[in-house]
């Protein structure tokens, strides 16, 4: 396959890099050792890590995605909002935090699977912006803060991204991913998802009921002590 794009791309004058190209492997065979394959003369090297729209992975049985760089960058940018937001109301600092922190950490989770522990991380993460906002200890709860303010925690957030994702997907006229959410339905965690929220993955109509729980999310789980 890649000595045909090389050739392909040599006929239509396209050079195809080899460093900026990376081979990965994931699945039962992961330990196994693989020769080196080449793009014209030059050996593209194999990596454990694989960054792809945004989104790092992690080689091995199962492809698992890497937080870490993520996690780097929200602090980063919420201790920059914070040191230029020292006289602004505890309201206009969650504001920013929401508007430019908050999608550092959580793009693409509507669609990548983080594992339980890592999902912890991610939400102690955003916990600790209400933390530093309103001046609490590291101890200390701010779920009934959250619930003051309107405001849901990280494992929700992920939850409604990811129903609102699927209702999406499933009002969709396009053939693959039609496909791909006829697939999605059997898994297991698509399954647990849905029945967390009330919605029947057998009816015909799973769009339209993803949506109505989405538009009511927050009333849903708002509840003081909850989530």
């Amino acid at each position: 396959m890649l000595d045909l794009c090389y050739v392909q791309g040599s006929a239509l004058d396209i050079v195809f890099n080899a460093k900026k190209s990376s081979l990965f492997v994931t699945g039962k065979c992961c330990s196994l050792t693989v020769e080196s394959l080449k793009i014209g003369n030059d050996d593209v090297m194999w990596h454990n890590d694989l960054k792809y729209l945004g989104h790092l992975f992690q080689s091995g049985k199962v492809l698992k995605p890497v937080f870490g760089v993520s996690m780097r960058r929200f602090y980063a940018a919420a201790n920059s909002i914070n040191c230029n937001s020292r006289f602004s109301s505890e309201m206009s600092k969650l504001y920013l935090m929401e508007s430019f922190c908050l999608p550092l950490l959580s793009y693409g989770c509507d669609v990548v699977n983080p594992s339980i522990q890592q999902l912890n991380q991610l939400n102690v993460c955003w916990n600790n912006v209400y933390r530093k906002i309103f001046r609490m200890h590291q101890w200390e709860s701010v779920k009934e803060i959250q619930w003051f303010c309107d405001r849901l925690d990280f494992k929700h957030i992920v939850d409604k991204r990811k129903l609102k994702f699927f209702s999406c997907v499933a009002k969709s006229k396009n053939s693959v991913l039609q496909v791909c959410h006829a697939l999605c339905r059997h898994s297991q965690e698509y399954t647990s998802l849905c029945l967390k929220y009330g919605v029947d993955v057998c009816s015909c109509s799973v769009s339209a009921t993803c949506s109505a729980v989405v538009s009511n999310f927050d009333s849903v789980v708002k509840v003081p002590g909850a989530g």
